[in-house]
């Protein structure tokens, strides 16, 4: 006997998603919600966090940069 896949979420298309208002992702069809803008301490944590990786990779010969996404 096979097994019946049971799929918890709705799933929506493109077309759904150009209709909707405020900030949200669509991930293979399934809709989620993003986070409003983030606390100051948040972004304090993310300065710090981006610093000390920064430092880290100029000081040596490392061929990476680092970016913080924007926030809308």
């Amino acid at each position: 006997m096979d097994a019946v896949k049971y799929d918890e979420f709705q799933h929506f298309t493109y077309d759904d998603y150009k209709n909707w208002e405020g900030r949200w992702e669509l991930i293979e069809g399934v809709a989620y919600s993003m986070s409003p803008a983030s606390y100051p301490k948040h972004q304090r944590v993310v300065a710090y966090i981006w610093r000390e990786l920064s430092s880290n990779l100029d000081s040596g010969n490392e061929k990476c940069e680092v970016y913080i996404s924007p926030t809308y």
